[in-house]
């Protein structure tokens, strides 16, 4: 699979190594970084690393379960044979710098590291002959992933593992699910979270709008009629959200709900094309917000979500 990671030495303020393109999480490549350092360089981890970063410096597509007794080298076209059976081709590392391919040298910084997809980072301390495992994280705490080349360049690095070189052999599966179920977590609070404060402005909105009593009347019975025939057909459950959250938004800066000039329209293109008028006026958009509001609490009873 193309978990992107990186092979590096650490440094004062974070690491500097060479990019890996498959299988990059701990029981792919964290797992191939041990055995190598215990099998085919013999414990000899400033010889390991010349060889996976001063001497590949366009870095790799995989060293995952390859033999380094063949010479690394790209092989741009894998043959079925070449996999089924297992041939020299299959089995040699690949790199980016020899063989078939001649890429220039790319150095993986902590500063670049994330916005290029990069997941997971091997860093080594030399000295202490350890292998730090790092990996990237969200604003909002969750784990971050890379896709097609491309990351989040706000994601920030966390150690997750110090890895003994010369003690026991860590559980390389366990680290992996540790940090999907931690980020799992984290995601389902901050949803939860989301959910109180929007029920929290909608609450406040729709106060204000029974204060007023603008909240009656046949304006409105029209606006909802045109909504549930016109507009909730077309709209998933997640756009609702967005626009019900948008709109209790905007009645906690202003009482958009007696201004009656002001065109929201162009505010809120998922209701545009719906528009008989192209006008939608602040009432409007609160009887839509009321309407949402009601259709999700039946649905999946948000008005019942707790703070934690």
């Amino acid at each position: 699979m193309g978990t992107r990671g990186c092979i590096a030495r650490l440094t004062e303020n974070g690491f500097e190594g060479r990019y890996h393109h498959w299988d990059s999480y701990p029981d792919g490549l964290g797992e191939s970084l041990w055995r190598l350092y215990h099998s085919y360089f013999k414990e000899d981890l400033e010889a390991m690393l010349k060889v996976l970063i001063d001497e590949h410096k366009a870095g790799w597509s995989t060293i995952c379960h390859r033999a380094f007794n063949l010479k690394a080298g790209f092989v741009e076209h894998m043959t079925t044979e070449d996999i089924d059976n297992k041939t020299e081709a299959y089995r040699r590392p690949q790199c980016y710098c020899h063989g078939s391919r001649n890429e220039e040298a790319w150095l993986v910084t902590e500063e670049n590291a994330s916005d290029s997809g990069i997941e997971w980072v091997y860093a080594f301390d030399v000295a202490k002959k350890t292998m730090h495992i790092l990996a990237s994280y969200n604003e909002d705490g969750t784990k971050m992933i890379g896709m097609f080349g491309l990351g989040n360049p706000k994601a920030e690095w966390t150690t997750v593992k110090i890895v003994n070189l010369d003690g026991k052999e860590p559980n390389w599966t366990r680290i992996q699910e540790n940090i999907k179920e931690e980020s799992r977590k984290i995601w389902e609070e901050n949803q939860c979270k989301k959910r109180e404060k929007f029920l929290k402005n909608v609450k406040v909105a729709q106060q204000n709008l029974e204060k007023f009593g603008t909240f009656r009347g046949m304006p409105m019975m029209l606006y909802e009629l045109w909504y549930k025939k016109d507009v909730q057909p077309h709209l998933s459950e997640s756009t609702k959200i967005n626009v019900a959250k948008r709109i209790s938004e905007l009645t906690l800066k202003s009482a958009i709900w007696i201004d009656k000039k002001k065109n929201y329209i162009e505010e809120f293109p998922e209701l545009k094309d719906y528009s008989n008028t192209g006008h939608i006026s602040g009432f409007q958009l609160c009887v839509v917000m009321s309407a949402i509001v009601k259709e999700l609490q039946e649905r999946v009873m948000l008005d019942k979500v707790k703070p934690q």
